[in-house]
Order: C-alpha cells, then sequence, then structure tokens
C-alpha cells in the first residue's frame, strides 16, 4: 500500500496500515516545537520566593535552638568574641558553623567547615586526635627511605 507523508509529502509503501515513514521534515519540525514548548513553560516559571532576611534569622534562630540549644543572638555573640575567625586555624570565613560535644551536647565554638569536618573524622576522641597529633609531628623519622 502506497501513502503519502502528511508532514513533506513523500511518498512511501506502508507495510502496515499504521506505517510511518522516517521523515527528516517532521522530525525538524517535532524538535522546534518541543524547543518552543520548553522555552515557553521556563518563561511561565515564578520566580524562586525570596525569603526576607527577618524571616531567614527567624528560621535560623528557631534551628540553632532546636539543635544546639542557642539563639541566634548567642550565635553572633560568639562570632564577635571570635573576632569572625575559626576557633582552631584563626582563619575567616563567610559563615562559621557551630561545633558541639556529641556526648553532651555543648557547644564548644564556631569553626570553619575544613575544621569541623577534621574534628568530625575524628569522631570527638581525643586519643585518636593526639596520636594523629604525634604522627604529624615525627614527620616520617619511622621510616629510613
Amino acid at each position: 500500500m502506497i501513502r503519502r507523508c502528511e508532514k513533506c509529502g513523500d511518498e512511501f509503501v506502508a507495510k502496515f496500515k499504521d506505517s510511518k515513514h522516517k521523515c527528516h521534515i517532521g522530525k525538524r519540525i517535532d524538535a522546534a516545537k518541543y524547543r518552543a514548548e520548553r522555552k515557553a513553560k521556563k518563561e511561565k516559571k515564578e520566580p524562586k520566593k525570596v525569603i526576607p532576611t527577618s524571616e531567614k534569622e527567624k528560621n535560623r534562630d528557631k534551628r540553632y535552638i532546636a539543635i544546639y540549644g542557642i539563639t541566634l543572638e548567642q550565635y553572633n555573640k560568639m562570632l564577635i568574641e571570635q573576632g569572625g575567625l575559626c576557633a582552631i586555624c584563626g582563619n575567616r570565613d563567610d559563615k562559621l558553623v557551630i561545633d558541639h560535644n556529641h556526648s553532651t551536647g555543648r557547644v564548644r565554638g564556631l569553626l570553619c567547615g575544613n575544621c569541623n569536618t577534621g574534628l568530625g573524622m575524628f569522631q570527638d576522641n581525643t586519643e585518636l586526635f593526639k596520636s594523629a597529633y604525634t604522627y604529624l609531628k615525627a614527620d616520617g623519622l619511622r621510616y629510613s627511605i
């Protein structure tokens, strides 16, 4: 059965009643239509809701109280007392994180992300930390390579 493509007008042999041929014009039309639909969807999207600073601070305050038992005001006081610097390395960081003892929940200070991660790797184990300190101090003197 010979059929004609609705999109490009080419004739093709249809083996089945609903056979279609590989229409390159139709593919281009479909792709262009798809791109146009995606662009229209993007334009319709509403911009992300910007939370006013006061609302952000309220949420942060609630989170600090729930997790660490301190208020945002106490955090800011600690930040001023530390001069905006990490309590371990002394580097200035845009956002210092609250370090706390995981056993007692007591807040120890504010740390940069690197120092906080480093302490976390030692799992608050002071003996392991001392061992790492000794290892670093030896500076490879154990081996005669």
